[in-house]
């Protein structure tokens, strides 16, 4: 995103806060139906935000209108409309959270499922549950991270969504289930990715835009299969198909900011890894863009994804002085 645009945006997702006078540590007297078609045009904005280096910006935006949304969710005229708005600020909040304060992120994530509710849309609640999964799962907490992912099954079986959706929701729980070991429901949860697969796009706060998104995911699924996989060839082709998966990811993911680039590296990278004869050269150039672009971005999680790339590195090339120099570059900012 070049930076007229970015400047652009940043405008929009601000305007509401001088505007309305708007903060975080108290909410702001307004009449609804003003404010809130501005909020909602600001946390599009800032959803956007997110996406670029303005990480801290896009989460300050996010957390100075939740005051004053809150209180508006006690009006019923404008109770669910406030709701969604709510619950997409604090699902901002929650993402942002991994990479800048990780603590928070599981916090923001289940405000946003508790105003999810208010709001009696199944795509925006099956989407928070998705969030707060996420947020349990990078806290290690899996087996919560699989209960709220069988939360959202649940919700996308017993109403009408789109199939987009339902490929995401299902790639994900695949995934789940592979770092439970559960090799067999992970692979009967892939054909229902493939049954639900669409290239549809579903625009707005949700992030369901595209099939490379879901490649990415897929190839997700298919790693965390082959963690727990007894047979270590199987695990390896598991791995490749990853690893390819990836690759068509990698295409155009570049388009949805750094964030996700660098997970896609880091990814990348571990099925790299494990290959029979990984490619010293081509990990330790892939990992260095990684480590650099986490520590640019100053992101928490990326970071700690590199850091503990690395020291499957090391075990590697136990021996290998190139790889032993590279702990002299992980450091935080």
């Amino acid at each position: 995103m070049d930076s007229k645009r970015r400047d652009a945006i940043k405008f929009i997702a601000t305007a509401p806060t001088g505007m309305f006078f708007l903060r975080e540590d108290r909410a702001a007297k307004v009449e609804p139906e003003e404010a809130l078609p501005w909020i909602a045009a600001g946390i599009v904005a800032a959803s956007h935000l997110s996406y670029t280096p303005d990480l801290i910006t896009a989460d300050q935006v996010a957390a100075s209108y939740l005051p004053t949304l809150i209180q508006i969710t006690d009006d019923k005229d404008y109770r669910r409309e406030a709701a969604r708005l709510t619950t997409q600020a604090y699902t901002i909040r929650a993402v942002l959270a991994w990479h800048i304060n990780p603590k928070n992120a599981i916090s923001h994530g289940l405000q946003a499922e508790k105003y999810s509710i208010l709001t009696k849309n199944p795509m925006l609640q099956a989407h928070t549950l998705r969030i707060v999964a996420m947020a349990y799962f990078y806290g290690r907490n899996y087996q919560a991270a699989m209960q709220k992912m069988l939360k959202t099954q649940e919700i996308i079986n017993n109403n009408p969504v789109p199939n987009a959706m339902k490929s995401w929701v299902y790639v994900e729980l695949a995934k789940y289930q592979g770092y439970h070991g559960l090799i067999d429901e992970s692979r009967e949860t892939m054909k229902l990715v493939y049954k639900y697969r669409s290239v549809q796009k579903i625009h707005g706060i949700g992030g369901y835009e595209s099939e490379h998104t879901l490649r990415r995911q897929e190839g997700e699924a298919l790693a965390a299969r082959a963690l727990h996989h007894s047979n270590k060839q199987e695990a390896k082709a598991l791995h490749s198909a990853a690893l390819e998966c990836y690759e068509q990811s990698g295409q155009t993911t570049n388009i949805y900011g750094e964030r996700h680039r660098i997970e896609l590296l880091n990814n990348t990278l571990i099925s790299m890894l494990s290959q029979q004869s990984p490619d010293k050269e081509e990990c330790i150039q892939v990992w260095t863009d990684a480590l650099s672009s986490a520590q640019s971005l100053q992101s928490e999680q990326r970071f700690m994804e590199a850091v503990i790339i690395l020291a499957m590195m090391q075990g590697i090339w136990s021996e290998e002085d190139d790889i032993r120099g590279l702990q002299a570059i992980a450091t935080h900012w």
